[in-house]
């Protein structure tokens, strides 16, 4: 079996026993498997126009990937999961712009945005275990996420728009899709202290901006400078 291809992106799973890669030739691009020894490579996805930025990602039990692909004739981005033999192919998302996928272990979360006469974004969570995407939050605005380690919070941000940074809106809830909360709105810049606890935040007040902080895992406020001081915590510049 020979075919004349470029590696755009490449993954083994976590045994070792396959190497999972998106190959080209001039059918299109598809994905392989390749074992360890190189004595057998397989086709496991149809022929696509693009397989795009996002993946493929394999689940921690070397049963599923995901992967964003193009198909062919289509302008439409797919994410895809299957299983790594190739069988049980499964639409999870399907969208004219582009999809942001983000892995915090065999959790998947997905953003996807329509720019239009305003921004729309929708944010989902999906698992290995799931044959369709959650939908978590929709509304108006662009977003940003940060995933925090240390506390093991995804940060989620949204604003109402591109050019609006005194309205924005952050939100945080855990990998398994629970304690999905509110936690500041109305600020315009944001820092975190080096544990990742303490989230420092700048909001307006009628007698001028003022910089506060909200333990994230409490929930617990405080103000931490009168109006109008600098945006300069302990070290952490607001920004």
């Amino acid at each position: 079996f020979a075919i004349t291809a470029s590696v755009s992106a490449l993954v083994f799973t976590n045994d070792q026993e396959w190497l999972i890669l998106p190959l080209t030739n001039q059918e299109g691009v598809a994905v392989f498997r390749v074992s360890r020894d190189g004595r057998t490579i397989e086709q496991i996805s149809p022929y696509f126009d693009a397989i795009l930025r996002t993946g493929p990602f394999v689940t921690s039990d070397d049963e599923w990937i995901y992967y964003q692909a193009r198909n062919l004739g289509e302008s439409e981005q797919v994410l895809y999961r299957q299983h790594i033999d190739g069988s049980q192919r499964t639409e999870m998302l399907r969208h004219q712009q582009n999809i942001t996928l983000l892995r915090i272990g065999d959790n998947f979360f997905a953003t996807v945005s329509d720019f239009g006469t305003q921004v729309n974004t929708t944010f989902y969570r999906m698992t290995s275990t799931d044959s369709e995407a959650q939908e978590i939050w929709s509304g108006e605005g662009i977003y940003y996420w940060m995933w925090q380690p240390y506390t093991e919070w995804l940060m989620f941000l949204s604003a109402p728009t591109q050019f609006d940074a005194n309205d924005q809106m952050l939100y945080r809830i855990r990998p398994n899709g629970e304690d999905f909360t509110l936690l500041v709105e109305n600020y315009s810049s944001v820092g975190f202290s080096t544990d990742g606890e303490t989230l420092y935040y700048r909001a307006n007040d009628p007698d001028g901006p003022v910089v506060l902080s909200i333990n994230i895992n409490t929930l617990v406020q405080h103000q931490i400078t009168p109006p109008g001081m600098f945006d300069e915590i302990n070290g952490i510049r607001l920004a």
